[in-house]
């Protein structure tokens, strides 16, 4: 909905919004003109349930998630304000909150600097290409409650902008870094519990001098300052001509936005346990990334070099951590697109990490990998022309582990291109995600028997 540049009607919206609507009100109020439309409040409450084909006891079979996502967005002659958050509480035995921001920030009008802009908050900006597609997480942090749907959000810091008819410069400087959020995750009495059925939980027994034992786990977070404190900076550069080429680089000073897991595993003889403490740690990179790529009307095609360098942390004698090494992280793709709304895309990726040898005597605990894919494959297809339902498969080949993912995903809208704009706010999905795997290992493997289909209702506002 728009909103006038009214008082009343801005009071009326910063008692709906709360301080960040407040924020944009006033500043519509204070630098917007007479009867200008400046303000804007919009989002989309829905409820998001998946049932699994197998039962498991490491798992519910069924679990539902409620998603609040409100946008707000004013824009005056001096300032331009935007609020994209998220907020989302799983309903199940173990239920929890998560929250985040797409972007949150304050800038520059357009309206009095067409060429430049200074913004203060999260803002998304498209780093890399790849690192979106892919979802790889090393520029942009991710919002990642559902293992198989996750995206990219934003970054906090200073931003600076510049965009001319060609060219396209970005600039970032923080002295803060907030980590990506995983799926919620509690200790109680040496078990970690997991919201979400989605989540993979870490081994419960390890093998030790050829017997099998319990392994109990402990949480143990380093001061916050330790993972809010940490300055960062990038900047980006972009052309991009009349012919549809473009090309693009990046370096960043950044954080790896995934906690690095160091383990205090020890042996417990006399309770024939091992008493494992996990201690996040939030390490730092250097990144640089080349792009080009081409974009006609009905087709494009793209390609990504990244090189990242990670700062090695000190870590106590004995501990096991992530092996973790220098990356080239290379990937392409392309999309052909037809009028009637169908489009197909494909697209490869492959990283080579020089990590080092593991370390000989350590107890071995298993931790997630830092990169979802070594080398992989994802092809795809959708089709939404005009029509109230639209469709969309995607399927991903790991091809070091030998495994599948397959999703299809079914959307009705009933107001999709008809007169009467109100009756697209509701809106009901169907989707479904089958896996295959040769060998049960890598990320895709890990989901072996979590073959699932999903439903989704969902209402704009």
């Amino acid at each position: 909905m728009a909103i006038e540049s009214k008082p009343g009607a801005l009071r009326r919206l910063g008692r709906l919004i709360g301080g960040y609507g407040l924020a944009f009100s006033a500043g519509c109020f204070l630098y917007g003109g007479p009867g200008q439309q400046c303000a804007l409040a919009a989002g989309l409450i829905s409820l998001d349930s998946l049932s699994f084909f197998k039962s498991s006891r490491d798992r519910e079979s069924f679990s539902s998630m409620l998603l609040l996502e409100p946008r707000f967005a004013g824009e005056g002659l001096l300032l331009r304000g935007v609020a994209d958050l998220k907020a989302a509480t799983f309903i199940s035995e173990n239920p929890s909150f998560a929250a985040d921001a797409r972007e949150l920030y304050v800038s520059t009008s357009a309206r009095w600097s067409p060429l430049h802009e200074i913004a203060a908050g999260r803002r998304l900006v498209d780093w890399s290409v790849a690192d979106k597609h892919w979802n790889i997480g090393a520029w942009s942090p991710r919002f990642t409650l559902d293992p198989f749907q996750w995206e990219s959000i934003g970054m906090t810091g200073f931003f600076y902008g510049y965009r001319s008819k060609s060219w396209t410069l970005t600039a970032m400087a923080s002295p803060v870094s907030v980590p990506e959020q995983g799926i919620p995750l509690s200790e109680s009495d040496g078990k970690l519990i997991y919201a979400s059925p989605m989540a993979v939980p870490l081994q419960e027994k390890v093998e030790v001098m050829g017997q099998l034992v319990d392994i109990r786990y402990g949480l143990k977070f380093p001061p916050i300052s330790d993972i809010v404190l940490r300055p960062a900076g990038a900047l980006a550069a972009k052309y991009r001509d009349e012919s549809g080429f473009w090309g693009g680089a990046s370096y960043g000073y950044l954080p790896i936005h995934q906690p690095d897991i160091a383990v205090d595993a020890t042996l417990n003889a006399n309770a024939g346990e091992v008493r494992t403490d996990l201690h996040p740690r939030f390490p730092m990179h250097h990144l640089a990334t080349a792009e080009v790529g081409y974009d006609a009307p009905y087709w494009s095609i793209w390609g990504s070099v990244t090189g990242e360098l990670p700062e090695k942390l000190d870590t106590p004698q004995g501990w096991l951590t992530n092996r973790v090494g220098d990356a080239l992280i290379t990937s392409w793709g392309g999309e052909l697109r037809w009028q009637e709304g169908l489009s197909m895309r494909a697209s490869y990726l492959q990283v080579d990490e020089n990590r080092p040898d593991p370390e000989e005597g350590a107890i071995d605990i298993v931790l997630p990998e830092r990169y979802l894919y070594r080398r992989a494959w994802k092809v795809g297809a959708g089709w939404s022309g005009g029509s109230p339902i639209s469709y969309d498969f995607g399927w991903i080949f790991d091809a070091d582990h030998s495994s599948n993912l397959v999703s299809l995903d079914v959307r009705y809208s009933p107001g999709t291109g008809r007169i009467d704009p109100s009756r697209q706010r509701w809106a009901v999905g169907f989707g479904a995600d089958f896996i295959s795997t040769a060998t049960g290992t890598g990320w895709i493997g890990q989901y072996q028997g979590n073959d699932r289909v999903r439903g989704k209702v969902s209402y704009a506002f």
